[in-house]
């Protein structure tokens, strides 16, 4: 594959070396994806035995161990693999179906803890105090701000901070910051713009809806009981509850967040495999991931789990090293595959197009982002009229929003759209003067001292 690569920037023999270069990497993801399936399913069959609560998705790992079983350990047969490609792609779909159900929840529900933080000194023993020195408070949030010179760190801890500030602006004035932040996005490219908006729309949760899902019941029923109640006149008991609820149903959220993160991991290995050809036996790697998959498939068909001995652990600590190199070998060759986008042969031949392309839907599927969906759209240009018309329904939505909700839902959504926007700040000077007046405007002395203490705390 180096005298391939070599003679791709020499401009020699291109078809056959695109060929070469592609089959070559798809061959290294191939075998990094049977080390990790096989890991992780180890790691998943011990969670099933360690947690009762993951049952909810166990029928899905049936699923996949099915595929794997009949697809994989059999040596991934071609006849039944565009069949096998159908399965995976439609179990992923499911997982990230119920993966954005979930994390709509876990948003909308942050939304009221924002509120339930600012009405907490209300019931502390000690109550709040009042704050005496709004300017030396913002003095020292921002030596926090700039304790680091970079650029992207310092933005970032500015968005942090405006996200935990009162909020007492008109929303006039709010209205003007959302557009201006979408403007920065005016000559970006399309994908850059959506992945904007998706961030936005999430973090505020302006689009939130209930589901009727079993296992979100319990979450439904304390959304209406959080929804109903008056926050400006809340009791303490009223707190004490909302509280205690809220923190129970986020974890069992997160929990359940993290089952689906499990799985889809493994499903994205999976895939990757089935993209592959079929898969070269003689392989150290892969054969001893498959001893591992195959330990797992018998274990998992029986009706009592087993818990693992020291021979069948031993199959597992086989794997060790395996997972490294391959990341290192295949990652040295990565820049090619983007280089190659770029080639005008490439472009103009479908065909090869085609299999460079492969392999960027590939490198997604092992990557960090375990719920990427490949969309219609990548990197195209974004027309003046496409953005004017996504920028007003964006600026709608939240006139919508704002007219149905009360002020503390409303200042809870412009927290958390302020906090995403692009920093809208062209001087520090302008950060310290905002923060100063978020602070001194405050006339709510609980909310007041709850912000204090998150403020301190970043500080540290």
């Amino acid at each position: 594959m180096k005298q391939a690569i070599k003679e791709l920037h020499q401009g020699k023999n291109k078809e056959k070396n695109i060929d070469i270069f592609t089959v070559g990497m798809r061959e290294l993801y191939q075998k990094y994806s049977y080390v990790q399936l096989a890991m992780l399913q180890y790691v998943y069959y011990e969670c099933c035995l360690e947690q009762e609560n993951i049952s909810d998705s166990q029928h899905w790992f049936d699923g996949v161990n099915d595929l794997v079983r009949q697809n994989i350990l059999t040596g991934n047969p071609s006849e039944s693999n565009q069949r096998a490609l159908e399965q995976i792609k439609e179990l992923r779909g499911k997982v990230i179906e119920r993966m954005e159900e979930i994390t709509s929840y876990i948003d909308a529900f942050s939304l009221y803890e924002h509120i339930l933080n600012r009405v907490e000194y209300r019931f502390r023993e000690q109550g709040a105090v009042p704050i005496d020195n709004d300017q030396e408070l913002t003095r020292t949030v921002m030596r926090y701000i700039v304790s680091q010179e970079d650029n992207g760190a310092i933005n970032s801890k500015i968005s942090q901070v405006i996200g935990q500030l009162p909020v007492r602006m008109t929303k006039g004035k709010f209205h003007q910051l959302l557009e201006e932040g979408m403007d920065v996005y005016a000559t970006a490219d399309r994908k850059s713009f959506e992945d904007f908006l998706y961030r936005l729309y999430t973090s505020t949760a302006i689009h939130f809806t209930l589901r009727d899902k079993p296992y979100l019941e319990k979450a439904t029923d304390l959304y209406k009981v959080l929804k109903k109640l008056d926050y400006s006149n809340l009791t303490g008991e009223e707190y004490r509850m909302a509280r205690d609820s809220l923190t129970i149903a986020t974890q069992v959220l997160r929990t359940q967040a993290e089952q689906c993160m499990s799985l889809q991991e493994i499903i994205n290995h999976v895939y990757v495999i089935l993209l592959g050809e079929p898969a070269r036996q003689e392989s150290r790697e892969i054969l001893d991931s498959l001893a591992v998959l195959a330990m797992i498939d018998k274990k998992w068909q029986k009706e009592q789990r087993e818990e693992f001995d020291r021979e069948e652990e031993a199959l597992l600590i086989s794997l060790e090293g395996y997972q490294e190199a391959l990341y290192e070998s295949f990652m040295k060759y990565d820049y090619v595959t983007d280089e190659l986008l770029q080639d005008e042969l490439v472009l103009e031949e479908k065909s090869l197009y085609n299999k460079v392309e492969l392999l960027t839907h590939i490198r997604d599927l092992i990557s960090d982002s375990l719920f990427v969906e490949w969309g219609e759209y990548k990197e195209q240009d974004m027309s003046t009229e496409y953005f004017a018309k996504r920028k007003q329904k964006t600026l709608l939505d939240f006139d919508k929003y704002f007219g149905e909700h009360t002020k503390w839902e409303n200042r809870a959504v412009m927290a958390a759209a302020l906090s995403e926007i692009p920093v809208f700040f062209n001087q520090l000077t302008q950060v310290q003067d905002y923060i100063y007046r978020s602070l001194h405007n405050c006339g709510d002395l609980a909310e007041k001292q709850a912000v204090v203490e998150l403020l301190q705390a970043f500080s540290v």
